[in-house]
């Protein structure tokens, strides 16, 4: 049994809301569904496997905010930059999923 080691910097907090995403300065976009958050970082769930170390663009889909805590919207930004750094495919019955985990790049001021 493998037990793995909490390498989080900030508190995660369970959200499902919708996403997109795409690979940095790449038009085509994935949908997604945000699993949960943190100040630095976001896990999600897509039908696509990413690579560790790709960069991404992430949207929170228009009118996610509304229907949420003010918290979510407050703490994800509605478009932000991420690095992947884990992916694992689920066993998901239905269909074939992959969760991600990605660290939000800080902001360029």
């Amino acid at each position: 049994m493998s037990l793995r080691t909490e390498k989080r910097a900030s508190e995660r907090h369970a959200h499902t809301g919708a996403i997109t995403f795409s690979i940095f300065n790449q038009q085509n976009c994935v949908d997604a569904q945000a699993l949960d958050y943190g100040t630095n970082g976001l896990k999600f769930k897509s039908t696509c496997a990413l690579q560790p170390g790709t960069t991404i663009c992430i949207r929170v889909k228009p009118g996610e905010c509304g229907s949420h805590p003010e918290s979510f919207c407050g703490s994800l930004p509605s478009v932000t930059l991420a690095e992947v750094k884990w992916c694992r495919k689920t066993d998901a019955p239905d269909a074939s999923f992959y969760e991600v985990g990605v660290h939000f790049y800080p902001p360029h001021y």
